[in-house]
């Protein structure tokens, strides 16, 4: 039955324009990503909307962190959100691609979970999933690969066949599954050039890969063409062919031709291009099928979508434009090098509903079947900013629409709720669900060192070499020749004795009572160390009055998300009056305080000031040619086995203490220009 849309629920917030959408089976929920751009940085790159509750849910999931040598961030806005690309509901679960290198597995159940993670080498621009081959996830990034979702750390790389003299290169730009059961184990990708110029002064290349997916093997199937830079995959919903939108490069065209459509016919064991659409636009955005019939359209950045008939390829049948945009375009180029166009081109529940979406905001509905002047049906809608994107409900009912600049709507012929319409009610992502990405990338990388076993996590030193361990390894304690392999020479006698897995320090035979005190002392160290971060957790994640409460009314817990507790705000120190200099033991006891929580890193060595000194001025010598200065060995004047009490009696300070500025010198201990020889007074 013929449908007719209007608007329901709308929404303005997304980080910038809105390019992935996604809808759930039940027709309830949508997804909707959004372009991150490094210049605003703003949030609200994925939402999650509820018709249901009329409202819009934050998910923080898919950010970086920029850490480079200058700056180490600190805070949320040193986060670079990254664009979401695709967006797709599989099983009851929601899967999201992005340029933060990821595919990201949420459940959507009660609250958005992001259940699995699956990294990539580089930004991830779509992915696609077989629903003949169960389990499969297509995904293209700079290249294609393939994971099986019933074991997720299983990642195949999917094998291209270039020709060995074709150096171009290349990323991929699209990837798509056969759609019927003929079809449906076959996997399209294509590939266009890394970096596009502005206008077209040569011929543009790229490649076209097809894959036969089966149970225990991986088959290429060569097509010809196949060099073109490739802009969009569509698969015939009812026959074994697809549709490539593509370049010209090396193929027989009218001059005027600047993009092709073709179309592929896989029904025999070579393919075929079964037809050929040549196309006066610069770069096609997408192309589609009608679910019923021989057309084929093409929808372009010049704002046009151009419509053909398979039985007649010779021959265009309609241009359907738009006007033009309502996006400020520099007058530098051509509309179409400037503007995205035609961002949204769908086929609703007949043939007389085919709908575009432009640049110029206006949701245009067309029937392809009439005559080039009466074509067009009507203006759906008309929003604020250029459309970007559009996708039907798996019912037709709802049509989910991005706008440019973060607008969603979504138009009904049938709400699910209250039929009025209403802007949807926008919710921030709890606190809770920004831990993992507060975090830096060196925690999330030691964490998966410590999950593949390359790391140990003791409980009471720390992390340590764990079983599956493949380096880096110190040859200087293997003893190497040159050319040998560190990883096969085992370590020399004198240093395996002082590794930390091995039997306790007093039954290592073959140390002298000196080098054991000095290992032991190291022990020793390890632990206090450990048992004072876990001491300086717990206390940070208590409210001042031990309740565990903090001043909003909230549960607090450093351990469980560290990147809070370091975010959190420092007490302004309490003001005291000013009393007269101390002198004795009691004005060293106090200038001790102040120093003997500092750990300071000189060049390859690590100079350790948790120990206090018998002297009264140590020389640090902070040239990088100096000795390495060790405290934890033996000291003069004092026992060769470091006491574990000793520093933790130094470091007993309340936690109010320990969140003021004590960590480092005072000012007037350090100068700035960098002196080669420090002065440290007690």
């Amino acid at each position: 039955m013929t449908s007719k849309l209007t608007s329901w629920r709308w929404w303005k917030g997304a980080s910038d324009d809105v390019v992935s959408l996604a809808w759930s089976e039940d027709g309830t929920k949508f997804a909707a990503g959004a372009i991150s751009q490094d210049q605003y940085n703003r949030k609200n790159n994925l939402v999650l909307g509820d018709l249901t509750r009329n409202s819009l849910t934050e998910i923080p999931g898919h950010c970086m962190t920029p850490y480079t040598a200058q700056s180490i961030p600190q805070f949320d806005d040193d986060y670079r959100w990254t664009t979401v690309s695709h967006s797709e509901w599989i099983e009851r679960q929601l899967f999201t691609a992005s340029y933060d290198k990821t595919v990201k597995i949420w459940d959507i159940d009660q609250s958005a979970t992001c259940v699995e993670t699956l990294r990539h080498d580089s930004e991830v621009i779509g992915m696609a999933y077989s629903t003949h081959a169960p389990k499969l996830l297509a995904t293209a990034s700079k290249s294609f690969d393939l994971w099986d979702l019933r074991d997720r750390t299983r990642r195949i790389s999917l094998p291209i066949q270039r020709p060995p003299r074709q150096k171009t290169n290349l990323a991929a730009t699209d990837i798509a599954w056969g759609q019927e059961s003929v079809t449906g184990r076959l996997l399209v990708g294509g590939m266009g050039v890394a970096e596009r110029p502005d206008e077209i002064q040569e011929p543009l290349g790229g490649h076209l890969q097809v894959w036969g997916i089966e149970e225990s093997s991986i088959s290429t199937r060569r097509v010809v063409p196949n060099s073109q830079h490739i802009f969009h995959i569509a698969w015939s919903p009812t026959e074994v062919q697809f549709a490539t939108a593509s370049s010209t490069l090396g193929l027989p065209l009218p001059r005027d031709t600047r993009t092709v459509v073709q179309v592929y016919d896989l029904s025999s064991h070579s393919s075929v291009v079964t037809s050929r659409f040549p196309c006066p636009a610069y770069d096609i955005n997408q192309v589609t099928f009608c679910p019923r019939g021989f057309y084929i359209t093409a929808s372009c950045t010049d704002g046009s979508t151009y419509v053909w008939d398979e039985r007649n390829p010779d021959k265009m049948l309609h241009k359907l434009s738009h006007g033009p945009s309502v996006l400020p375009v520099s007058l530098e180029y051509q509309l179409e090098n400037d503007d995205y166009g035609v961002g949204a081109a769908l086929w609703g529940t007949t043939i007389d509903q085919f709908y575009t979406g432009s640049s110029d905001s206006v949701l245009k509905q067309w029937d392809i079947r009439r005559s080039p002047e009466d074509v067009l049906v009507g203006n759906t809608a008309s929003f604020s900013a250029g459309i970007t994107r559009g996708l039907f409900s798996d019912d037709k009912s709802h049509l989910l629409i991005g706008e440019a600049g973060g607008g969603i709507h979504v138009l009904s012929s049938g709400p699910c709720s209250d039929p009025e319409p209403a802007k949807m009610e926008f919710f921030h992502a709890p606190a809770s669900a920004y831990c993992e990405h507060r975090s830096s990338p060196f925690i999330s990388h030691a964490n998966e060192l410590l999950q593949s076993g390359e790391l140990s996590l003791h409980p009471v030193y720390g992390p340590i070499q764990g079983p599956q361990y493949s380096g880096p390894y110190a040859g200087w304690a293997r003893g190497l020749k040159q050319g040998q392999n560190s990883r096969d020479i085992p370590l020399l006698e004198k240093y395996r004795l002082r590794q930390f897995d091995g039997p306790p320090v007093k039954d290592r035979h073959n140390l002298d009572n000196e080098a054991k005190a000095n290992v032991q002392g190291f022990f020793d160290i390890a632990k206090a160390r450990s048992q004072l971060v876990n001491h300086i957790q717990r206390e940070r994640g208590k409210d001042r009055n031990g309740d565990g409460i903090n001043k909003s009314g909230t549960s607090s817990s450093a351990s469980s998300c560290p990147s809070l507790a370091s975010k959190r705000s420092k007490p302004k120190s309490k003001t005291k009056a000013k009393k007269p200099p101390k002198s004795g033991q009691k004005a060293k006891r106090e200038s001790k305080k102040r120093l003997n929580a500092v750990i300071t890193r000189i060049g390859e060595g690590i100079i350790d000031l948790t120990i206090s000194s018998n002297s009264n001025g140590t020389i640090i010598d902070l040239t990088i040619d100096a000795p390495v200065i060790d405290l934890t060995s033996e000291a003069e004047g004092s026992s060769s086995c470091i006491d574990p009490c000793l520093i933790l009696s130094a470091c007993k300070c309340s936690s109010e203490d320990m969140e003021e500025d004590y960590w480092w010198p005072e000012n007037k201990f350090v100068d700035a220009n960098i002196p080669r020889r420090l002065e440290v007074w007690e």
